[in-house]
């Protein structure tokens, strides 16, 4: 490991910007397992991991870094497709893997090297299954038997309350799928978010999993954060739900209203498309749980920009966000975190966040939750799904 660069900065329009401040930000960086020199190599870094809806497709993370000078004995004996890591120092000043992946373009422009890398995700997609006699099981011995297929090291979190068996995969001519189309369909089936983190391994979530106590909440000082964040509120509802299940010779799907919702809104349906669940009382409770999740629209925050990294934070925590503006919808709000984009630019280290409304993930506040002298006679009228923080509660 190389020792502490001293020498940090950008490269911006022609300009070298240096520093000689000793708190350097990226500890060390190392292409094919051999380290960058630092002290002479001005490293810019954008790391992306993580979704940005939590109704996102499964998306590998991504690392785009920019290195200067670099010299021909550098890239003379470079190529892509070999491991990038980069280990950044905390604001605590220790060290922390940010991101690990395959280098998968490079691109020379003088002596200015841009390189981009993808996670482990973007490697498992291209691996070919065969599926070939997969049994009936739980979706979460299918989730097992996808990812140990597939060869990489992964983390599975399961809904302790909705595990539907799956009907065996669709009987194709070859057998044969990409592990990334069979993904995106597992996914679907209980709703779940598929990510690489900054190790490289691969989480399948399903998202009923975040009301676990393993998921904690980051309550973030008001001074960290860049701006008050914008507020939006979108029509991106679904009040008639449609879930297929049974074999795939003889399918049926079941349906699931909220009356309310197609009386204020109309009629906005969807079908879930997944891996065939087997019973109908699961295909039924899968629909509810989409429109419990989404049948009216809320405000909430896109992103969120941090001055300081908040380095321990994983996908599927929430964050409490206070001292909003007196217009905001609530004085204080405790978004999902999906995902974050780290941006190290010199001495500059600025993460965004970005965020779900937490009723998405299921987590509207349950009542048996609220303070013991919290009285129902006075809580300010308001539709129970619009309670999420105890604040809401009080008038």
């Amino acid at each position: 490991m190389t020792s502490s660069p001293t020498i940090v900065g950008t490269f911006l329009a022609g300009e070298r910007t240096v520093g000689t401040y000793q708190d350097a930000w990226i500890a060390w960086l190392s292409i094919d397992g051999q380290d960058v020199p630092l002290g002479e190599i001005l490293a810019d870094v954008s790391i992306r991991v993580g979704r940005d809806d939590v109704a996102g497709s499964p998306q590998p993370s991504s690392a785009a870094i920019a290195l200067h000078p670099v010299d021909r004995a550098f890239t003379r004996g470079f190529t892509i497709g070999v491991e990038l890591a980069v280990v950044a120092r905390s604001p605590a000043g220790s060290n922390r893997q940010i991101f690990r992946g395959k280098l998968t373009d490079a691109e020379l422009d003088g002596d200015l090297l841009k390189l981009v890398a993808t996670g482990s995700l973007a490697a498992a997609n291209r691996v070919q299954l065969d599926i070939t006699g997969w049994p009936a099981e739980a979706w979460s011995a299918r989730a097992a038997r996808l990812l140990d297929t597939s060869g990489w090291w992964y983390t599975i979190e399961t809904d302790p309350a909705f595990d539907p068996i799956l009907e065996p995969p669709q009987n194709l001519d070859t057998g044969l799928v990409l592990f990334e189309t069979y993904a995106a369909s597992l996914v679907d089936a209980v709703g779940a978010a598929m990510f690489d983190t900054e190790d490289g391994h691969i989480v399948l979530q399903a998202i009923g999993a975040r009301a676990s106590r393993d998921h904690r909440v980051h309550v973030l000082d008001p001074a960290k954060v860049a701006w008050a964040p914008a507020w939006l509120q979108q029509m991106n509802v679904a009040n008639i739900v449609g879930v297929q299940y049974g074999p795939d010779d003889a399918t049926v799907t079941v349906v699931e209203s909220d009356q309310a919702s197609t009386g204020l809104y109309g009629r906005l349906a969807t079908e879930i498309q997944s891996t065939r669940i087997r019973a109908a009382a699961d295909a039924s409770q899968r629909a509810r749980i989409a429109l419990a999740r989404g049948a009216y629209p809320r405000w909430g925050m896109r992103e969120l920009e941090l001055l300081e990294p908040l380095l321990d934070i994983a996908i599927g925590d929430r964050v409490q966000i206070t001292e909003l503006p007196d217009a905001s919808p609530s004085s204080q709000w405790t978004p999902v975190v999906e995902g974050w984009v780290h941006t190290i630019d010199g001495n500059s280290w600025r993460q965004t966040l970005t965020l779900s409304d937490p009723v998405a993930s299921g987590l509207a506040l349950v009542w048996d939750d609220v303070a013991s002298d919290v009285l129902w006679s006075t809580v300010p009228p308001l539709e129970w799904r619009d309670a999420d923080e105890h604040g809401d509660l009080y008038p």
